[in-house]
Formats: C-alpha cells, sequence, structure tokens
C-alpha cells in the first residue's frame, strides 16, 4: 500500500525569521514594476523577484481597519505599525517558502503517482468493476500522499479524517484481493445487518457448510470471503458517504 513517503514538513503559517520584512524598499521599486508585481499571486511569483513583491504587497496591505461598537458596525482606518507588517510578511515567506519545498516535492513524489492513476484511466478496460475500484484506490493513494504534506497536515502527517482515507484505501485492498482474508478473519465475522448485501441463499449455504483443511477447495471459506467482501464493500461506501468532505485543503 502506497502511502509514503513523508519527506515534507509543512512549517506552518508564521517561520521564524528575525527580520522578516522585504531587503528592499518600496521606494526603490520603479511604479511600472510595482504594479506588474501587485498583479502577481504569490504561486507564480519567481525567486529572484519575492523581495520586491513582498515590499510590494506590504505596501497595499499597510493600512488596518478596527472595527467598534457592540456589533463592530464602525470601522477605523489606522496605519499598520511594524510588528503588523512583520507578521504579514512571515506570513508571506512561510506560504512562499512551502509553495516551493512542495513544487519539488511533488514533482519527485506526488507528479508520478498521479500518472500511474491517468494511464489507468485512460488504458484499464470497461467492463470490469474490480477496475473501477482499482481507480478508486489509486486516486485515494493520490489524495492521501498530497493531504498529508499539505497545509492542512501537522509535522507528522496527520490531518482531519486521514483515519477515514486510510482506511478507505485499505479496504480497497481486501475488496481486490480476497485472498488477503483469513480463516480466523472469516470466524469473527458478524453475520447481522447482511439483509440486501448478500443473497439468501449465499448465506445459508455458509452457515450449513463446514471448513477443511485446504482452504483452496472449502466452500465455506469461499463463501465467508464473499460475505466479507460485502461487508467490507457497504463500509467503504459507508465512509465515503460521511466523510469524503473531510478529505480537502
Amino acid at each position: 500500500m502506497a502511502l509514503e513517503p513523508k519527506q515534507l514538513v509543512y512549517q506552518g503559517t508564521f517561520g521564524k525569521d528575525d527580520n522578516p520584512l522585504p531587503k528592499v524598499k518600496y521606494e526603490d521599486i520603479p511604479k511600472e514594476r510595482r504594479k506588474k508585481l501587485h498583479r502577481k499571486r504569490l504561486y507564480n511569483v519567481a525567486p529572484e523577484d519575492f523581495e520586491e513583491w513582498l515590499a510590494v504587497e506590504l505596501d497595499f496591505n499597510k493600512y488596518r481597519y478596527v472595527g467598534e461598537g457592540l456589533d463592530f458596525e464602525h470601522k477605523t482606518k489606522r496605519l499598520a505599525d511594524e510588528d503588523d507588517q512583520k507578521g504579514l510578511a512571515q506570513y508571506y515567506r512561510a506560504e512562499y517558502r512551502h509553495l516551493q519545498e512542495f513544487a519539488v516535492w511533488e514533482e519527485e513524489h506526488l507528479t508520478p503517482l498521479v500518472k500511474e492513476l491517468a494511464s489507468m484511466a485512460k488504458s484499464d478496460p470497461q467492463y470490469d468493476w474490480h477496475f473501477l475500484y482499482k481507480l478508486e484506490r489509486k486516486k485515494l493513494v493520490c489524495m492521501e500522499a498530497y493531504l498529508s504534506h499539505s497545509r492542512v497536515a501537522d509535522a507528522s502527517g496527520e490531518y482531519v479524517g486521514k483515519k477515514w482515507l486510510v482506511l478507505c484505501i485499505n479496504l480497497l485492498d481486501y475488496i481486490l484481493e480476497y485472498k488477503k482474508i483469513t480463516k480466523e478473519q472469516i470466524k469473527q465475522m458478524n453475520l447481522r445487518n447482511l439483509h440486501g448485501l448478500v443473497d439468501t441463499n449465499t448465506i445459508e449455504q455458509f452457515k450449513i457448510e463446514k471448513y477443511t483443511k485446504k482452504d483452496g477447495h472449502c466452500m465455506k471459506t469461499f463463501h465467508g470471503k464473499e460475505i466479507y467482501v460485502r461487508k467490507m464493500e457497504h463500509l467503504y461506501h459507508l465512509i465515503r458517504l460521511y466523510k469524503t468532505r473531510y478529505w480537502w485543503e
């Protein structure tokens, strides 16, 4: 199960720079260049332009609006002090650093996973549910890799909903590979709440059949795996119904 690698750690919204303010002065930047830089978004800024971009952005955000009154219906405009500017500069530096490091990690680790996903979607046959689940599993693997390295993850790669996403990948492993299901797992299986999941005849056959020494020729094990997989499919779709919307940045 490819749920790695964890080589990029998001450092948080704010960095640890002692002096995060721009290394250039806003006044030294030509007016036309200021306009050009201001139209750029952070993710489009080249490394050699970052200091100038930061100076322009801080100047654009040099005012703060403070709410007053019980419902903050009145706002007072004031000039940002040095601490305000430092805090904003720290935020931009931390974000830019993350974008740069993430781009390197993405190219090395996430892009190959996405290419595999695209290849599967393009070349896998359209006649078998098995390939649909394989495609879903590969997409979830890509999502897990992304989210565990993104802003929503902590230094350990944990994020809200991670356990459910990883569980869905594990469930698909079992659904796609019946062989992973052991006799012990089948023996511990709860046979209640199977209405609509497995036909009555299969359930009845499973109840009356006996285990044999060789699982390869054991009908009880065969039917047991069939029931077990259907229960896992039900759990998989139940998780997707209630937890899919947790997986976003």
